[in-house]
C-alpha cells in the first residue's frame, strides 16, 4: 500500500560541460635609446680612473735629468698613476675630441721659468704600443699622432657615426713626453690636463 508519508529518495546528476575562457590583453612598448656620448681614462685594471697622474720627478734622479740636457732633451715619465688609456664611445653622430690643459702653477724658491705647457708632449702609442681603434676614418675622420698642450683646447680626433662600444683612442700616461733644455728653474710645477668629447 502507498503511504504519502514515506520518502522518496531521487539521485539527481547533472553533467555540465567544461569551459575555459580565455582573456588576453596586450600593450605598447616603447624604448628609446640616446645618442650617447662618453670619454673615460682608465686604470691599471680596467677601471675608470678616480685620479690619474703623469709625474715627471727628476729632482730625485739628477743624472736623468743632466744626460736629457746633455743629449735631445727628451724626458719620459717617472711615474703614472691609473692612467693605462683613454677611451670613447659614441652611439650616432659626428663626434670630436679636444684636450686643453690648466696654465702651469710653479712651487720653489725662484720664478718658475723655462718650463712651459708646449714642453709637454703626447705621442700616441710610442711607448704605450695602444692603437686607436675609436676612429674608422669615416667621412674624413681623423686622430692626430702627437700634440703639445697649451691652454687653448685643440682636437685630436674626429669621426662620424658609432664607435661600436667603448673603444681607445691610442694613448696612455706612459706616451707623454717632458722637453728640457737645462734652464728650468728648480721646484715643483704643476697642471691639469683636460680631454673632451663633443658630439655638435
Amino acid at each position: 500500500m502507498y503511504s504519502p508519508l514515506k520518502p522518496v529518495a531521487v539521485a539527481i546528476l547533472l553533467l555540465l560541460p567544461s569551459v575555459v575562457l580565455a582573456q588576453s590583453a596586450d600593450h605598447r612598448m616603447v624604448t628609446r635609446i640616446p645618442n650617447y656620448i662618453g670619454l673615460k681614462i682608465l686604470d691599471d685594471v680596467g677601471n675608470i680612473a678616480a685620479r690619474s697622474a703623469v709625474i715627471f720627478d727628476y729632482e730625485s734622479d739628477p743624472d736623468a735629468y743632466v744626460a736629457a740636457i746633455e743629449g735631445d732633451g727628451r724626458l719620459a715619465p717617472t711615474e703614472v698613476v691609473d692612467f693605462a688609456d683613454v677611451q670613447v664611445a659614441v652611439r650616432g653622430g659626428r663626434w670630436r675630441v679636444f684636450v686643453g690643459a690648466l696654465a702651469i702653477a710653479y712651487a720653489g724658491d725662484h720664478a718658475g721659468a723655462g718650463l712651459g705647457l708646449g714642453d709637454i708632449r703626447v705621442e700616441r702609442g710610442s711607448v704605450s704600443g695602444l692603437t686607436p681603434d675609436a676612429v674608422a676614418h669615416r667621412a674624413g675622420g681623423t686622430m692626430t699622432a702627437t700634440w703639445n698642450l697649451t691652454n687653448s683646447w685643440q682636437r685630436i680626433a674626429n669621426d662620424s657615426g658609432s664607435t661600436g662600444g667603448w673603444r681607445s683612442l691610442g694613448f696612455n700616461g706612459r706616451d707623454y713626453v717632458l722637453s728640457v733644455q737645462g734652464d728650468e728653474d728648480p721646484g715643483r710645477y704643476t697642471t691639469v690636463v683636460f680631454y673632451l668629447l663633443a658630439n655638435p
